[in-house]
């Protein structure tokens, strides 16, 4: 369990230069789901197929082709990475930023702690 939240605790304190690393509570108030952003979803396409963000991309970070398929994104808009708990998404940004986009926010926590945000905001 300590083991459990060091590990999380690191990955949640990550820093990569030009990646901002926000809250799911920041998502839902940052992203609108318009087309001045992109909401990006890097996991395998089972973990895809299991439940996502309503508007997001699929890519996953680990296909051979995931540089060519980012290069197919507009590089001007803010693109919000997501994974299923964070590490992930931190490697996609990193990726997305070596490939000339501007403004990448990794959400921490991924899709597992927006579920949890999702499901306490229901129950307010």
């Amino acid at each position: 369990m300590v083991a459990m939240i060091f590990l999380y605790g690191c990955n949640d304190k990550q820093k990569i230069e030009g990646v901002e690393n926000i809250s799911v509570q920041e998502l839902a108030a940052q992203y609108q789901g318009d087309n001045d952003a992109i909401l990006l979803d890097v996991r395998t396409q089972k973990e895809f197929d299991s439940g996502y963000i309503k508007d997001a991309i699929h890519i996953d970070v680990k296909e051979d082709d995931f540089v060519d398929k980012i290069q197919k994104l507009d590089k001007n808009k803010t693109v919000y990475v997501y994974c299923r708990t964070g590490k992930r998404s931190l490697e996609a940004s990193k990726i997305l930023k070596d490939n000339g986009f501007h403004h990448i926010k990794n959400v921490k926590g991924g899709i597992k702690a927006w579920n949890k945000y999702k499901l306490k905001s229901e129950d307010q």
